[in-house]
């Protein structure tokens, strides 16, 4: 008699523990798959480039790449302008979907273009190769080479764009700054 007690609870506690499994195993299965990484889209080097030529070197090739791929979502916000140059907009914040948002900020008489860009989780190789891609797009003649996962940069640490990334829980962080 004790051995069939023993043995009916035995088996629902195993009933049990295999239904937590399953719904744990379902829960795991829906949360990997809610954390699918963000794709970028290839950067069309030529015509970004062109683009840039065209413009005597005047056009922002990240912001540009961003306005053709991305639809807009919101106007320039949080505008900057500087004092030194009649006011001119040296700053600004710009969103795009889904879930990327991109800060300019180039203020003050001889001071670095910096750009950060928030954009959804992207696999660090994928990341990497964008980098390199917006970086032709350029149209310069100093080479750039990626001093760690993380660092990439000038060749010999001078005068240039250096690109930083960092990688979040759910998002990307890429920032640049450029200057001598």
């Amino acid at each position: 008699m004790v051995f069939v007690f023993y043995k009916v609870i035995s088996l629902t506690l195993i009933m049990k523990l295999r239904d937590l499994f399953l719904i744990l195993l379902v829960f795991w299965a829906f949360n990997s798959q809610a954390q699918k990484k963000f794709t970028l889209k290839t950067p069309d080097v030529k015509t970004l480039k062109k683009e840039l030529l065209d413009s005597n070197y005047s056009l922002n090739t990240v912001l540009r790449y961003f306005e053709k791929n991305y639809p807009s979502a919101s106007e320039k916000f949080d505008i900057k302008l500087d004092p030194d140059f009649n006011n001119a907009e040296c700053g600004f914040t710009k969103k795009f979907s889904p879930g990327i948002t991109y800060i300019f900020y180039s203020c003050g008489e001889a001071q670095p273009q910096k750009e950060r860009i928030i954009l959804p989780k992207v696999n660090q190789m994928d990341l990497k190769l964008w980098i390199e891609l917006l970086y032709k797009a350029n149209a310069t003649n100093i080479k750039n080479t990626w001093y760690n996962k993380n660092e990439y940069g000038p060749t010999d640490k001078e005068a240039g764009c250096y690109y930083t990334i960092k990688q979040a829980d759910t998002e990307s962080i890429v920032s640049i700054w450029c200057g001598s």
